[in-house]
């Protein structure tokens, strides 16, 4: 989960930053935020090529790790700390004693209630193909 949670903060700074980008394009702070480019794929797509959207943007390859080491390193350690913090954010309330709606005990009666559910329906599913059966 925290994994989607970092990659949603991600999208909605890539929003601000294209949106911004195509009003006020040239802005010294707009253009730390990110620079965008059009896609040689066109389409409408556009991918970062400066700012901070550019550096949070996982290098497309091993090529690419190697001619901007910087970008990399940068990626890296933007990812394993935002990640291991929203990590520790999301279990956070599991460990406090009186939290009521921890995300181990959901998860827990989550599991509890859905398994019985399964025996459940297979056991329908049984009764239903004998009762077909005995039909034939």
């Amino acid at each position: 989960m925290p994994i989607i949670l970092q990659s949603a903060l991600v999208s909605n700074l890539y929003f601000l930053s294209q949106l911004l980008h195509r009003k006020y394009a040239g802005n010294f702070i707009v253009d730390l935020l990110g620079k965008w480019k059009e896609s040689e794929y066109g389409g409408g797509h556009s991918i970062p090529v400066g700012g901070i959207a550019y550096y949070i943007t996982a290098p497309s390859s091993l090529a690419d790790m190697a001619a901007n080491p910087f970008h990399a390193l940068f990626y890296l350690v933007f990812m394993l700390p935002s990640t291991t913090a929203l990590s520790n954010l999301y279990r956070h309330p599991c460990r406090s004693p009186g939290s009521k709606l921890g995300v181990e005990r959901l998860s827990k009666e989550a599991v509890q209630s859905v398994v019985p559910a399964r025996i459940t329906l297979a056991l329908k599913g049984d009764i239903f193909y004998e009762y077909l059966s005995s039909m034939r």
